[in-house]
């Protein structure tokens, strides 16, 4: 059996089909363990003035090279109100 001109043209679209399906699952897999999305970090400007925050997100960007850290100056107040709302509500900061 020999495949047409017409079937091979399709052999090789579904295969790349097939190949897209299986990273979109592998991608989705991997966003639903955390390892692939944004991660906003809310921080008190006393804990910009220390060498801790820019460990911390380089020590995390080095284990999750997938996931986005998004930097957002916030008084502790306002973290609490955003953790508690499920969000937050300023532009994060450069890093």
């Amino acid at each position: 059996m020999k495949l047409s001109a017409a079937g091979r043209s399709f052999l090789e679209g579904a295969r790349a089909t097939l190949a897209r399906a299986t990273l979109a699952v592998e991608d989705a897999r991997a966003t639903a363990q955390g390892r692939i999305g944004t991660v906003v970090v809310g921080f008190d400007g006393a804990l910009a003035d220390t060498l801790l925050l820019p460990g911390i997100v380089q020590a995390f960007r080095a284990r999750h090279p997938r996931v986005e850290v998004r930097l957002r100056p916030l008084p502790s107040e306002e973290q609490v109100a955003a953790l508690r709302d499920g969000k937050t509500t300023r532009r994060p900061a450069a890093m």
